[in-house]
């Protein structure tokens, strides 16, 4: 619709502003440590008593172009603060005020010291210039880098929220769907569903709302997701007026194709929610990403991305075999192809026991581990395959198929989650108009009232209550 592209179209414009802002003070920091090395080469050649008064003027011309330079950083990072207020989630960014002016300080004193021909003064000036530009420009990128992380961890904090209200949703939606299914047309009960049918779609729109505040600050949230939201929009839509119309059976169907879409929702924003964990693990963690063997959890979805890099590096190892583009087969250095060869065979062992350890520690669904022997097998055959120094297009197919596997085996996990959790909730907040139920429910005190009943005693209260004690006792 109109208002889907309209809205579409304003996020796309928010997530290119930001980018903007995040590029143009990037450039700044690049610009402040190339005049920090500018600033140290100057210093060095002006560290010369015997300068001449044609070379004394060149380097003064220097100094007062990088001061103009600096100036003209300071600008640009003035107007990209400037646009970053303008954002609707504006980044926790310092103006950097007292860093600028000490600088423009030393400048300032380079210049009245080279001047005067005080080579020596004007020299120590720059070197200190130096030193505090490569900070000003280190503090930028670290400025930059704590408020994309902290963004991050935010909208993680959201996510997270967002989809546990989605769970929610789904529930509440699958339980309408037998209610509605046991409607006939002149049931008086349809006020009742309708005014439920209504909370919900209520319910939805406020987890719209949170999505679309999201995806201005989350450029992860992609086409796919924005479908579910309308088909979903769509069938509340079409339910309301199936349920105004008093036909429960279409509005039912209606119902079970949210449940649907709901799933498909979480499970999508799930996905997300881990690469968004991935990502932020590797930014922070950065060239010391990597763990000692026997450390950390592994899941299937880091196995599976593993799984897929070792596809890339299997495809261009093919390819360099064959020839490549560069048409040479058969002249790749040997060399260079037994360790590639190796660090395959590597990763392809630490993937065996990483995945070993993984169904040790977990229990999983009996379709899962099915699924995992299958990966193991084919696992072995390329392994074959890298030791033998054939890799064919079979050997890319099976890792294709490990990588296939890799993703059934991590949905149908999730599933059994998502499965757990609405097990768990089942009979919470139910109203029940016999107390006998409740304690059938509570599975207490049904025996004290069936033993009560067949045997026929007659007692006053005070005795009553010791023997349904002494009963409940003797159940626990």
């Amino acid at each position: 619709s109109y208002k889907d592209l309209s809205e579409h179209l304003y996020r796309n414009l928010e997530m290119l502003k930001r980018y903007e802002v995040e590029k143009e003070i990037n450039k700044t920091a690049d610009k402040l440590q190339e005049l920090s090395e500018e600033q140290f080469k100057l210093s060095e050649e002006t560290d010369n008593k015997k300068l001449s008064d044609e070379k004394m003027q060149e380097l003064y011309e220097k100094q007062k172009q990088q001061s103009e330079d600096f100036n003209k950083a300071m600008e640009d990072y003035k107007k990209a603060l400037e646009k970053n207020e303008k954002l609707d989630y504006p980044m926790n960014l310092d103006d950097l005020q007292k860093d600028k002016e000490k600088i423009q300080d030393n400048f300032q004193k380079g210049n009245q010291n080279m001047e005067q021909n005080k080579n020596k003064k004007a020299s120590e000036n720059q070197q200190k210039n130096s030193q505090d530009l490569q900070k000003m420009a280190q503090s930028m990128q670290s400025m930059m880098q704590a408020a994309q992380q902290g963004q991050q961890a935010e909208n993680m904090d959201d996510l997270r929220q967002i989809i546990d209200n989605l769970v929610r949703f789904s529930f509440d939606q699958e339980k309408m769907i037998d209610e509605t299914t046991s409607l006939s047309r002149k049931d008086p009960k349809y006020v009742e569903i309708t005014s439920k049918q209504n909370k919900i779609a209520d319910d939805f729109g406020i987890i719209r709302d949170s999505l679309e505040a999201l995806a201005k600050r989350t450029p992860q949230l992609n086409s796919a997701i924005s479908k579910e939201i309308n088909e979903i929009n769509r069938k509340l839509a079409d339910i309301r007026e199936k349920l105004e119309a008093r036909n429960s059976r279409v509005a039912a169907v209606g119902q079970q194709y949210i449940m649907t879409s709901a799933n498909n929702l979480a499970l999508l924003l799930s996905e997300l929610l881990q690469a968004m964990q991935q990502q932020m693990a590797q930014q922070m963690q950065g060239d010391q990403q990597c763990q000692k063997p026997g450390q950390g959890k592994p899941s299937l979805q880091q196995m599976r991305m593993q799984q897929q890099s070792l596809k890339q590096q299997l495809q261009s190892m093919m390819e360099q075999m064959k020839g490549g583009k560069d048409g040479q087969k058969g002249k790749m250095d040997k060399n260079a192809l037994n360790k590639r060869l190796t660090k395959m065979l590597a990763q392809q062992e630490m993937f065996q026991q990483a995945m070993s350890k993984l169904m040790k520690n977990n229990s999983f669904s009996p379709e899962s581990v099915q699924q995992l022997k299958e990966i193991n097998k084919m696992i072995e055959q390329n392994e074959t395959d890298i030791v033998n120094k054939r890799i064919t297009p079979n050997t890319m197919k099976r890792q294709e198929q490990i990588i296939t596997r890799l993703l059934q085996a991590e949905n149908a996990e999730y599933e059994r989650e998502i499965e757990k959790k609405r097990e768990s909730r089942t009979g919470k907040n139910e109203k029940y108009s016999n107390p006998e139920e409740i304690f059938e429910y509570k599975g207490m005190n049904s025996k004290f009232n069936e033993l009560l009943n067949t045997s026929n005693l007659r007692l006053k209260k005070y005795y009553k209550n010791k023997y349904k004690e002494y009963l409940i006792n003797l159940n626990e």
